[in-house]
């Protein structure tokens, strides 16, 4: 496991006990350690993306990971530097 996941970890809490979308009942990965979506290095993050594959609610997920700018966790089925890829493209779509 990542040695900074829970600092990463208490900021997602504190994100999502702001405001937990509803779709977040629906989502495969609920009841599962969040430990886990936090890997610390790309090979241990498999386990994470399982759980995304067969997730009902993933790009509901990758939308809000978006949203919130959450580089660090494996969420809606992307880590951290493909969510930056997605996030720039979105923006330079909306610009043009």
């Amino acid at each position: 496991m990542n040695p900074d996941a829970d600092l990463v970890l208490d900021g997602l809490d504190a994100v999502l006990h702001r405001a937990r979308p509803r779709w977040m009942a629906d989502a495969a990965c609920l009841g599962v350690d969040p430990r886990v979506f936090v890997p610390g290095k790309p090979s241990a993050a498999s386990k994470a993306f399982t759980f995304c594959g067969r997730c009902p609610v993933r790009s509901e997920c990758l939308s809000w990971a978006i949203e919130v700018e959450d580089y660090c966790a494996v969420l809606g089925g992307t880590d951290g530097p493909a969510r930056r890829r997605i996030a720039a493209q979105r923006a330079k779509d909306d610009a043009a």
